[in-house]
């Protein structure tokens, strides 16, 4: 899923940072310029609930990711533009990245940044990726 969003975020013009933790991704928050965020819900450290309070607070646009989403509460969930339940079709995924880069615009325009300005930032926290073993188990 990281490369995915990774490709996706770069063929729309987005610089990417990938963290593979919810507390890489809080540090990320406080000390880079980001545009906007995509992030799992299950992260070692911090949950993507926290990663959404965040980007909120700061005005940060958001998507959560998560394959479980029967844990996320619904004052997590105020936090997102919008929840990916996994998984989830390249609709849905074509859809959440058009909410993302019109809330970015929106934002840059309350700013008054225009796009080419400075390159856009996104940041994506997702665990990382689990090698397979020999027997089928991960």
């Amino acid at each position: 899923m990281r490369s995915l969003l990774t490709r996706a975020l770069r063929r729309d013009g987005f610089e990417t940072l990938v963290v593979a933790t919810g507390t890489d991704a809080l540090e990320a928050l406080a000390s880079e310029d980001v545009d906007l965020v995509i992030s799992d819900y299950q992260l070692p450290g911090a949950t993507g609930g926290a990663v959404g309070a965040m980007a909120a607070r700061r005005g940060i646009p958001a998507v959560l990711v998560t394959g479980t989403p029967e844990m996320v509460s619904p004052e997590e969930l105020e936090h997102f533009l919008m929840m990916l339940p996994k998984p989830f079709s390249l609709v849905e995924l074509a859809e959440a990245f058009e909410a993302l880069r019109s809330a970015v615009g929106r934002r840059r325009s309350r700013s008054g940044v225009r796009a080419r300005e400075r390159s856009s930032a996104g940041v994506i926290a997702a665990p990382a990726p689990v090698a397979k073993t020999g027997d089928g188990e991960r």
